[in-house]
């Protein structure tokens, strides 16, 4: 059904392939990251990336790597890749129409 439009309730017009991404359920860590939106108001990539790492077999805090230290975002150590695998993470909720870019450089807010 790609290119198909459907009427959302407020009247406004978005593509069917958005609205059944809308609908697939969730992973954890894109769980956690609409929860902390929601408890926080927005959301900066690297702490999305934060979350995707904790949600991991062997999070950045357990592995004990080399650069296990580079970031330390509400006291939670991590790898330095959590901000461009947050930026991925926050990509793929945009793409889904659940999240947009706030007017701050690598901030996140709840789509409108």
């Amino acid at each position: 059904m790609t290119g198909h439009r459907q009427l959302r309730i407020d009247g406004r017009e978005v593509d069917h392939d958005r609205v059944v991404a809308q609908q697939a359920p969730l992973t954890a860590a894109q769980g956690a990251i609409i929860g902390h939106i929601r408890d926080h108001g927005s959301i900066r990539s690297v702490e999305a990336g934060v979350i995707v790492h904790l949600h991991r077999d062997r999070p950045c805090t357990l592995a004990g790597g080399s650069r296990a230290d580079a970031y330390r975002g509400t006291g939670i150590a991590c790898c330095a890749y959590a901000g461009t695998d947050g930026l991925e993470a926050m990509k793929r909720l945009a793409e889904r129409g659940l999240v947009e870019r706030a007017g701050i450089a690598g901030r996140w807010e709840p789509a409108k």
